[in-house]
This record gives structure tokens, sequence and C-alpha cells, in this order.
């Protein structure tokens, strides 16, 4: 071998140019992702949508090349081998765009788990070692799933939330602080139990509030979700913001759009042809408006399974509910959905002349006085029946394009409890639309399970609102209560309120909540 490389006689220089051409065409060619691209996300959103990317490990390999190609031909015009931002892009919005509901709706495509092996690292004295965070159907995490989420997990889905209050496709009611605000006067308590709950579950916040001054202001620590969320963090609800819509919609009786709850939706040409047409206020803020063959709560529209808050309300009016009928007064039972709080809040949209946004604030700079902003969300553009979105195609807000989904700071949820609690007890013209709910409330079907906390026991409807909890009954407590844990409970006639947030419902609601409100005071 050494005689035939003497007799070849290669030069050294050319030797080591024959090297580097190897070394060159021997490098993979599928490593074509831009500076910049987050890899790990990359991995984790094609391997939701049932691509094969391999390990999520943020090293961009022949697999997730192959998963990039594999998706973009399915999906899109084709890959030309190269990842940059506005593929990223296309993948985000089309991993969230199929997902019905924003928020909290079903899916629409086949989606798959993925576990993302974590590094052994400590967040203070908090192990993330071995934890793998686990990707569930849907876009959050399943309401009392088992077992209960880790560490990983809920900071995975925190994220994930977080993320839709900055993201530019979702439309937005917002009123920004005037700088009025006040601030809260404290007797505060320390509480073993609740310091114990704040280190254990996915509570992020807890506030409860009496005669006054606040008693009990706990937050996650900073080793948990502590460094994700604090005092100016804005967190979304939905259920919380039905009952803030029905607020809005008492001030907008009070100051003159509507002529009260007993008004008709008469006037309003969208729906003209539905069934809501024609019906009292008060049976849709009671959710008794006789539309059982139309919506169902979990599954979106009956017939073609669009999800209520992707959809703006004349969409639905054209499809869905032309010419459908209620059923019968005497037929009608409590039929809970996030449909008929949308119709609720265009309605008022309408009847304020497309001022909502004034209307709006009012309440919330001048009322409430928040500190920092709250919005409601609203869709900008419309949306094939999959929920993927058609920038080509954006809609107004006199198409119905308010939805209930509301975000708000720790304490300006507390000053929302608060602003009901003294419209209630001054009995302003907003006390007396509160108190009329309460009178004409409507039997709801109650769960006692007391495996979570009593906390579907209410047995009362009030105009957005649940009433008479198991050892509440008679008592003037209006409780808003969200998916995942959301909390906001106001007691009129003790002048309590407890704001609760949270990324995922596993704490003690009996006792941070139920037996909080019979007692005054958490045990332990």
């Amino acid at each position: 071998m050494r005689q035939f490389a003497k007799l070849i006689a290669i030069p050294k220089q050319l030797t080591i140019s024959i090297l580097g051409l190897f070394l060159v065409f021997t490098q993979p060619v599928f490593a074509g992702v831009d500076k910049g691209i987050d890899v790990r996300k990359v991995q984790t959103m094609l391997t939701e949508l049932c691509f094969k990317p391999g390990p999520v490990d943020g090293a961009w390999g022949k697999r997730t090349e192959r998963a990039a190609a594999e998706f973009f031909d399915k999906h899109f015009d084709g890959y030309d081998g190269q990842f940059t931002a506005s593929e990223f892009a296309k993948l985000n919005q089309f991993n969230t765009g199929n997902l019905r509901d924003l928020s909290f709706g079903v899916k629409t495509l086949k989606r798959c788990k993925v576990e993302k092996p974590k590094k052994s690292y400590k967040r203070g004295g908090a192990s993330l070692k071995n934890n793998k965070v686990t990707i569930y159907k849907g876009w959050s995490i399943p309401s009392y799933v088992k077992p209960d989420p880790n560490l990983a997990t809920l900071r995975h889905y925190f994220k994930k939330e977080f993320h839709l209050t900055r993201d530019p496709q979702i439309g937005k009611y917002r009123v920004k602080p005037k700088g009025n605000h006040e601030s809260f006067k404290t007797g505060l308590e320390a509480n073993k139990f609740l310091n114990k709950q704040m280190s254990e579950t996915g509570l992020l916040s807890y506030l409860y509030y009496e005669n006054g001054k606040i008693i009990y202001d706990a937050k996650s620590p900073k080793d948990r979700l502590g460094d994700l969320y604090d005092d100016k963090t804005l967190w979304l609800s939905n259920s919380v913001g039905k009952s803030i819509v029905s607020y809005v919609t008492g001030h907008a009786i009070c100051e003159g759009y509507i002529a009260g709850i007993n008004a008709k939706l008469d006037d309003w040409p969208l729906i003209k042809n539905t069934l809501y047409h024609d019906q009292y206020l008060v049976d849709l803020l009671n959710m008794n408006a006789g539309d059982n063959k139309y919506i169902d709560d979990n599954t979106g529209m009956i017939g073609t399974g669009r999800w209520m808050n992707t959809h703006n309300i004349k969409t639905f009016a054209e499809r869905e509910l032309k010419a459908s009928k209620a059923i019968s007064k005497r037929s009608r039972k409590h039929h809970y959905n996030g449909l008929v709080t949308n119709l609720i809040m265009n309605y008022v949209v309408h009847k304020s002349d497309y001022d909502f946004q004034g209307l709006m604030n009012r309440v919330f700079q001048d009322k409430v006085k928040i500190q920092h902003n709250v919005t409601f969300q609203k869709n900008l553009f419309a949306r094939t029946d999959e929920g993927n979105i058609i920038s080509s195609k954006p809609v107004s807000d006199r198409s119905g394009n308010a939805q209930y989904s509301f975000n708000a700071t720790r304490f300006d949820y507390l000053r929302i409890g608060k602003a009901m609690l003294d419209d209630w007890q001054n009995n302003t013209c907003v006390g007396q639309y509160l108190k009329e709910l309460s009178k004409n409330k409507i039997p709801q079907k109650r769960f006692m399970e007391r495996s979570k906390g009593y906390r579907f026991s209410s047995k009362s409807y009030a105009g957005q609102f649940h009433m008479d909890y198991v050892g509440l009954e008679g008592r003037n407590i209006f409780v808003m209560d969200g998916y995942g844990g959301q909390l906001l409970m106001v007691d009129f006639d003790k002048s309590r309120i407890l704001a609760i947030s949270a990324v995922h419902d596993y704490y003690d609601w009996l006792n941070l909540a139920l037996n909080l409100m019979k007692n005054g005071r958490l045990g332990y």
C-alpha cells in the first residue's frame, strides 16, 4: 500500500483539498433550519400533529427534516428544504388553528401525545429530574385528569395559554387602565394548609377578601410557577368571562341601551330567522332558551361540530340555526352552553351602536378602576369548518365576532368582584340588576361529587352566575367558575370575595373554596 502511495505521489495540498471536499459532501444535507428557530417547539408541534420528528431534543436531524417535509407536502404547497421563520409561523398557526376553540375547545384533527424528557436540574427546591411533559388531546389539560399533571406539564401548559394573550391573530377588546386604581387594605393571616396547596398544585393565585381587607394573599412559589406568573400577568378565564359578560350587560341596561332583563330580542336582524329571535333576554341569561337541539357545550354545534368561539354569530345564523325552533317553554330546562353567552355579548355590542369599547371603558376604567389591562376576545378572521384561520377574509363587529374569553390580572379579578359587591350593597342600578337576576334564578342539575369538592353542587343558575351550593343554599352568593379551576365568588351578605387563578383544577376546592365561604377562614 505504501508503495502504491509512493507510485501515485499525491501532493499534500491535493490530499487536503480532497479530504475537505469529502467532509463537505458527507455533512448532513438535511440540516436546513435557520438560526433562531426553536427546534424543540417545532418537534413538539409536529408530534402533536402526528408526524414523527423523533425525540424532542432540540436537534435538527434527518427525522425532523422528513417530518417537516411531510407536513408541508400534505397541508401546504410543498417544502423547499429550508425551515425558516415563515415555515415556523405556518406550522404554529396550523397547530393552533386546527383547534375549534383557541381557549378550551375540542380538537378537529387527530392529535398525538408526546413526552419530552427534561434534563436533570432544579428550580430552587423543586427538582425536575426525570420530569416529562405530557401532551394531552385538545388545547388544555383535561379537567380532573389522572394522574395529576406534574410540574413540567403545568409549566408547559402555562406557557401555551400565556402565548394566546400575545397572538396577533386573536382579536381583542382591550381596556387600558386610567391610573385611578385603588390599593386594597390588608390584614394578612398565615395559613400552612394554603402554603402547602400553593406549593403542590396548579394554583397560581389565591386572594381572599373580607370586610374591607385582604385576609389571604398567596402566589405559586418561584421554584414552581411563580417565576412565570406575577401581579402583572394577564390570565385567561372562559366561564368566569361568561359571568363578566352578564355584569357588562347590566351596565348596558342601566345606560339605557337595553330596556331590562325582560326585553325581547326582536330588534337584531342578525338572528331574525333563528330560535333566539323574539326571546326574552332573561331566558338567554339563564341559558333557558330551548336550544338543546342545536348546541352542545362539549362538542359544539350539533350537526357540524363547529365550535362556538371560533366562528361568528352570522355564520351560525345562516347555517346551523337557520329556521331553528326553540323547545316549548313548558319543556325547557337549563342548558349550559357558550354560544348563548356569545349571543348576549354581541347583542350588547349591537345595542351599544357598536361602541362596545366605550361601554367597556366605563365599566372597567371608571367603575372597577383596573390597575392593568383587561381584555375580551373577538375573531378577526373567518375560519374553515375545521377551525383554520382564513387571513384573507376579515370579519367585522357587525357579524357578531365578540366572545366571552376574558383576561385580567389577579388583583383586577378581585377588583371586579369588589365592584359587584359595592353595586349590590349600595343598591345601585347595576346592583338592582344583580338582585333581579337572583330573583329570577332557575334550577340547574347539581352534581354531589365529594371527590371534586362539591364544585358542581350548585342547584340554581341566575343570569350567568351559579348559586345555592351545598351548604350555602339560600345565601346571596354569586359564583363564577371557569375551566381549569378559575374562580370568583362574591358573598354579598358577609362581604366576602374569593379570587383564584390556576393552571389546573386539582386543588382542594372543598376546603379552599366551599368551606372558606361557609366559615370565613381556612382550616388546618
